[in-house]
């Protein structure tokens, strides 16, 4: 761990801490969240039920309208809606997108931001799992459905 102090005088220092590659995404999402009073996880399994409560149909749209095609999120939900309950390779979808696993993470971290300072809620409308080191994100039936009722709807509008 290293120590920074920042030029700025009254700015706090900085702490450097080194973090394994195959931890990045969990460490950005304990960063993007609060993490305080989390139960502890498991060896090479974390297990982070983000879908607490159910996103509404309207908000899903909302959702949808903002998230860019090319979006991270917007493909982990299109992937998770058309095979629900199933989980769905963080790892596979970076690489089909041509991004690189860290970028997907600092996604992912955006993402968090945009549905906290857009929603006023943490929780995705799927839930993450780690399992061995992987990511892997899975979407709920009743979540599936709506996203894919939004994304045809959306389609039929922008036609």
């Amino acid at each position: 761990m290293t120590t920074f102090n920042p030029s700025s005088p009254g700015e706090p220092p900085v702490v450097l801490v080194p973090v394994p590659v195959e931890r990045l995404d969990e460490v950005l999402d304990l960063l993007a969240g609060s993490g305080a009073g989390d139960p502890p996880r498991g060896e090479g399994e974390r297990d982070g039920d983000s879908s607490a409560s159910a996103w509404s149909a309207d908000d899903l749209a909302r959702l949808h309208r903002m998230l860019p095609l090319d979006a991270l999120a917007r493909e982990l939900l299109n992937r998770g809606s058309a095979q629900p309950e199933q989980p769905v390779h963080f790892g596979e979808v970076c690489d089909d997108l041509g991004l690189p696993h860290r970028k997907g993470g600092s996604l992912m971290a955006g993402f968090t931001k945009l549905l906290k300072s857009r929603f006023g809620r943490a929780d995705k409308p799927f839930r993450s799992k780690w399992v061995r080191g992987k990511a892997l994100y899975t979407v709920d039936t009743e979540t599936a459905r709506a996203w894919l009722s939004v994304s045809s709807q959306n389609q039929e509008t922008a036609i």
